[in-house]
């Protein structure tokens, strides 16, 4: 019978919190053990339902004030559903309301898990973890694979999303977690409650929100920042370094380098083949004419 796995090291597992060398001992613990793969399962279902419940939370106090803006002074608006009671006048417009956030939101709520294909040109492929033809949803430990091509796709966190350029692979561990094995990515991440982890070969990447980009090579991965603060972690070391907006680090499993800045107009050049087609991502435009990045 195999050694329990304590609830805590999962849970660090879970978070992206441990050093390389205790996470592969935990994975081949999780090769053998059912029931602490069916508990890791769970921590994983309780963060993407944490995410969906923080992102409704937003869209009803949302609606809220779209109709409390509509409404005359001194009316009172009640925070209980519109249908309890005799509806107000204001019913109409509360609906009408509803129905834009229905409509806007319909990507998340028709996609359990929340990953949302936003563009894509080229060659993708999609790897489902447990395939099922009649079923395309894309979900926690899927696979996508990239040749020559590009693809926007939003996290399960229903607002964060990445950019996949070409050569790139990666799989997907949760709602604000992946893992990429090889190529780009071009980070946008929705300011929430839990941190966005990005591993790689060598470490990872914690965040709670900003806009970066990783690139990982056989020997290293590098990381620039575009926006906000990120921290990496060394995979086999327990090291970690800050780099903030407008600098970038190499990551190596023992080894994180000091940050130092980068050119302007570097960062997330290998979009401009897909110009024509990729996602509308105006945090890149503004980043890459910012003079502050210009060391």
């Amino acid at each position: 019978m195999p050694t329990p796995i304590p609830n805590e090291i999962l849970s660090y597992y879970q978070d992206g919190l441990l050093p390389e060398e205790d996470r592969k001992t935990v994975e081949e613990s999780l090769a053998g053990d059912p029931a602490a793969r069916q508990h890791l399962h769970q921590l994983q279902q309780l963060d993407a339902n944490l995410a969906e419940l923080g992102r409704y939370t937003r869209l009803r106090q949302a609606a809220m004030s779209a109709v409390k803006s509509k409404s005359p002074a001194g009316t009172e608006i009640r925070s209980h559903p519109w249908f309890v009671g005799r509806p107000a006048w204001w019913a109409p417009a509360l609906a009408a309301c509803l129905l834009v956030v229905v409509v806007w939101g319909s990507g998340w709520l028709s996609a359990p898990g929340g990953f949302l294909i936003l563009r894509q040109a080229g060659e993708v492929r999609i790897v489902a973890a447990e395939p099922d033809a009649s079923d395309p949803t894309i979900r926690i430990h899927d696979r996508i694979e990239i040749g020559q091509g590009y693809l926007a796709l939003r996290m399960g966190d229903g607002e964060s999303f990445v950019e996949l350029g070409p050569q790139t692979r990666i799989e997907l561990q949760g709602p604000r977690r992946l893992r990429v094995e090889s190529g780009v990515v071009c980070n946008h991440v929705a300011r929430g409650d839990n941190s966005y982890i990005l591993d790689t070969p060598h470490g990872s990447v914690v965040v709670l929100g900003t806009v970066f980009e990783v690139r990982v090579g056989i020997r290293e991965s590098e990381i620039r920042v575009g926006k906000g603060l990120v921290r990496v972690h060394a995979g086999s070391a327990a090291f970690s370094q800050e780099v903030p907006s407008g600098h970038q680090a190499v990551l190596r499993p023992d080894y994180v380098s000091l940050p130092a800045p980068f050119e302007r107009g570097e960062f997330a050049r290998w979009r401009e083949p897909f110009r024509s087609q990729i996602l509308d991502t105006p945090d890149i435009a503004k980043i890459t004419s910012d003079k502050r990045f210009n060391p």
